[in-house]
């Protein structure tokens, strides 16, 4: 009974951390696809026609940097435990993935994904790898842990960009709401200038 409810509780884990995972990135995309747009309602709005490509915008600005930050890799938070592990399972994979194995080219992009989760640490990612390709490994304790830490930050992730103005103008269906968020963003830009 134990270990089938163990095992019910990696999959529910495994299924959340790629949803949230997934549900990030797609928020994020509809940012990056809409917000050349955004600026554009924005300056022509406050009566400002300007090339948008040369400005600088602060929440533009601030969605860059919060990947940059997203993407550092903070060398005192890897343990040797995930150095382990990730090594471990690269090799794994990189059985059944590298291009001298896989002539057919079926594994292309798995190789290429887990290359850079293993060069960024990413165990998290390296299992999703092993389980596409139905290479067994153990799940430890620490890892369970690691998982809802990860589905905790990205919830976080999730929730700041849903707070943006650009992905609320995005995702919004009525043109008179969008108008108003413009005008919102134009109001608080103005008062942080001043």
């Amino acid at each position: 009974m134990k270990n089938s409810l163990k095992e019910l509780e990696k999959k529910t884990i495994f299924q959340e951390y790629s949803f949230t995972k997934a549900n990030l990135e797609y928020k994020k995309t509809v940012i990056d696809e809409n917000a050349k747009d955004f600026v554009s309602c924005a300056y022509k709005i406050a009566g400002k026609e300007r090339e948008v490509s040369d400005e600088k915008n602060i929440e533009e600005n601030k969605i860059r940097d919060q990947k940059i930050e997203d993407n550092k890799i903070d060398e005192s938070e890897i343990d040797v435990y995930i150095v382990k592990k990730c090594k471990k399972l690269y090799r794994e994979i990189s059985k059944k993935t590298h291009p001298d194995k896989d002539i057919a080219g079926l594994y292309t992009k798995i190789f290429i994904d887990s290359t850079k989760s293993y060069e960024e640490f990413k165990l998290l990612d390296l299992y999703q790898h092993c389980e596409t390709l139905g290479i067994q490994y153990e799940i430890e304790d620490e890892d369970i842990i690691l998982y809802k830490k990860e589905i905790k930050i990205n919830k976080n992730q999730i929730d700041s960009v849903e707070k943006t103005f650009i992905y609320n103008w995005s995702t919004q269906p009525d043109e008179k709401i969008k108008d108003d968020i413009i005008r919102e963003f134009i109001k608080i830009m103005w008062e942080t200038i001043i």
